[in-house]
């Protein structure tokens, strides 16, 4: 009998060291970024509900990415990016984009975890105050968050939206000024994975 728990701890001891070693936790979020996909220059870390986001800039590209606190440190959960916008080609002229705008989904599994839905761009025209998001599923309005670091010549703009209220995949995105006018306006709808562009700037 006494044989059998020794060789039951035996078990349970090596079992935990294995965990131990597969865990890729590390000190902080900024190395669990750079342990996962490596990292260029923070822009901004916000704290969030059940970890942090981190944004940063990587050559021409923004990065958004969800770092989770775990038992043994901070853990890599989800991300991505996109091209910094600054002038596009349409109609044989180039015109400004004002902003730009992507979304990821919540997910969990397969070594992935992002607890909830959101939405992130770059604001590039500083004549935009501020930007709101309408869900087409529910009607709902949402006026977003806007990260400016004083240093890179855009602003951030992201928006957390709550799993349980199921806010769909189709948004129209508002880009307006201190005065309430509209600068530009983009529908998304990421179940077709398009975006247009309803106002053309100058």
């Amino acid at each position: 009998m006494k044989k059998f728990w020794i060789i039951l701890f035996v078990i349970f001891v090596s079992a935990g060291v294995f965990i131990y070693l597969q865990d890729e936790s590390t000190a902080t979020p900024d190395e669990a970024i750079a342990h996962r996909i490596g990292t260029g220059q923070i822009y901004e870390e916000i704290d969030v509900p059940k970890g942090r986001l981190i944004f940063y800039s990587r050559g021409s590209s923004i990065y958004a990415d969800f770092v989770k606190e775990s038992w043994k440190g901070w853990k890599w959960g989800y991300g991505g990016g996109h091209t910094i916008p600054v002038y596009k080609q349409q109609a044989g002229k180039y015109e400004h984009v004002d902003f730009s705008s992507q979304y990821f989904p919540s997910i969990r599994g397969m070594g992935l975890y992002m607890p909830y839905p959101m939405l992130f761009g770059v604001i590039t025209n500083p004549d935009v105050a501020y930007i709101s998001v309408l869900s087409k599923q529910t009607g709902d309005n949402f006026r977003t968050a806007i990260l400016s670091n004083g240093r890179d010549p855009y602003r951030i703009w992201f928006l957390l939206l709550d799993e349980v209220q199921g806010q769909g995949k189709q948004f129209e995105i508002t880009a307006l000024s201190t005065k309430n006018q509209i600068i530009d306006v983009v529908e998304m709808d990421e179940d077709i994975s398009t975006y247009t562009n309803t106002i053309q700037t100058e």
